[in-house]
C-alpha cells in the first residue's frame, strides 16, 4: 500500500490538534502549554483513503518554545528526532494559521519549515482556520492572499476553514467542521506527491543540512553561544542510515 507523509506546523494556538481531529475522526486533547521542546513530534494514527495511507506528523515549532525552560540537551535531542524524521521524506506540508493579522511568529515557523528545513521543495498547503464569520469560508483567503506573497509566504494552495467546536452555535460549526475537512482532504489528494521527497539525504551534505538548521535555530532563538561547532549528537544523526 502506498504511504503519504504529511508534516503539520504552524501558528501557535492556530487549531493544529482540532484540525487533525476532524480530518483523521478522533478526539486528541487540545495542548496550548509551552513545555520548551523545540520540535516536538507527535504522530497521529494514519487514514486510508483510496487504497493510500496518510500518515500525519504534528510538529511543535519555534512558537511552542519556552526559552526559560529550554536546555541545549532538550534542543538538540529535539532537532536530531526531526532530522531523523525527515530523512524518510514528506509528500506535503500543511501550514496552519488563523484568519486575522498575520503575526511575525507565523512568518518565523513558515521560514523555519518551508525555507530552512525543507528547502520549498515540498508542496504546502496553507490551512486558515476561524473563518467562520466569512461567507464563504474561503473569503478571507482570498482578500489577504497578497499580504502573504508580499511576506514571502507562498503555498500551492491555500483554503479557509473552521473548526471551532462547542457552545451555543454547535449545529452551525458541526457543518462548517465537515465542510472545513471535506475541503482540506482535496487539497491534500491535489498537491500531495506521489512519493515522498527527502530534503536531507538527497542533498550532497547532510551534515551541513544539519549544521545550517542548528546555527538558525540558535541566532533564533538568540543563544549564538550554541552555534558551530554542531553539536556531535545532530552531526552524527545527520549522517545515519534511517529505516
Amino acid at each position: 500500500m502506498t504511504e503519504k507523509r504529511i508534516l503539520v506546523f504552524g501558528s501557535p494556538n492556530a487549531g493544529k490538534t482540532s484540525m487533525l481531529n476532524e480530518l483523521i475522526g478522533i478526539d486528541s486533547a487540545v495542548n496550548s502549554s509551552e513545555d520548551g521542546l523545540v520540535f516536538k513530534i507527535k504522530h497521529y494514527q494514519s487514514v486510508i483513503k483510496d487504497r493510500v495511507k496518510y500518515c500525519f506528523v504534528d510538529i511543535d515549532g519555534l512558537s511552542k518554545t519556552n526559552l526559560d525552560e529550554l536546555t541545549f540537551a532538550k534542543a538538540t535531542e529535539n532537532i536530531s528526532n526531526l532530522l531523523q524524521h525527515s530523512k524518510q521524506g514528506f509528500n506535503l506540508l500543511v501550514f496552519v494559521t488563523r484568519a486575522g493579522t498575520i503575526h511575525q511568529s507565523a512568518k518565523d515557523e513558515y521560514v523555519m519549515f518551508a525555507d530552512q528545513i525543507t528547502k520549498k521543495k515540498i508542496p504546502i498547503l496553507c490551512v486558515v482556520t476561524n473563518c467562520e464569520n466569512y461567507e464563504p469560508l474561503s473569503q478571507w483567503v482570498t482578500e489577504n492572499e497578497n499580504t502573504f506573497k508580499e511576506n514571502q509566504m507562498t503555498f500551492d494552495k491555500m483554503v479557509g476553514t473552521c473548526f471551532k467546536k462547542g457552545g451555543r452555535f454547535e449545529e452551525m460549526l458541526k457543518l462548517l467542521r465537515k465542510e472545513s475537512a471535506e475541503t482540506v482532504w482535496n487539497a491534500i489528494l491535489d498537491i500531495s506527491t506521489e512519493q515522498p521527497i527527502d530534503v536531507v539525504t538527497s542533498i550532497k551534505s547532510p551534515t551541513m543540512f544539519a549544521s545550517d538548521i542548528w546555527n538558525n535555530f540558535s541566532a533564533w532563538i538568540g543563544k549564538n553561544i550554541w552555534s558551530d561547532p554542531i553539536p556531535d549528537s545532530i552531526s552524527l544523526s545527520s549522517s545515519k542510515k534511517s529505516y
